[in-house]
């Protein structure tokens, strides 16, 4: 398995305020959701999720909750956020 995406790169923020900061246009990028859900997992199996064109993670939103059954304690984490992957200068196309 290749190089997972840079967890300094996942963000709580929201896909405009990212680009008013960085002073881009987010129809410069081709927004693609992100999940995972994995027992004992945390932000880098988010990160091994991510596509590796992406630029930025924004939106995240991690959730881990635990339990107790049959195998005994375990917990279980779930993520949710949008890659902004750029798309090709000079296309007017979507690339997903």
């Amino acid at each position: 398995m290749g190089e997972s995406f840079p967890i300094e790169k996942i963000l709580t923020m929201s896909e405009k305020r990212w680009c008013k900061m960085h002073r881009k246009s987010l129809e410069d990028y081709t927004a693609v959701g992100v999940h995972v859900l994995a027992e004992g997992g945390d932000i880098n199996s988010f990160a091994e999720k991510v596509p590796s064109d992406a630029e930025v993670v924004v939106n995240y939103v991690p959730s881990i909750g635990g339990s107790t059954g049959f195998k005994g304690y375990y917990h279980v984490y779930s993520a949710s956020g949008t890659a902004l992957i750029p798309k090709e200068k000079g296309s007017g196309e979507i690339l997903a």
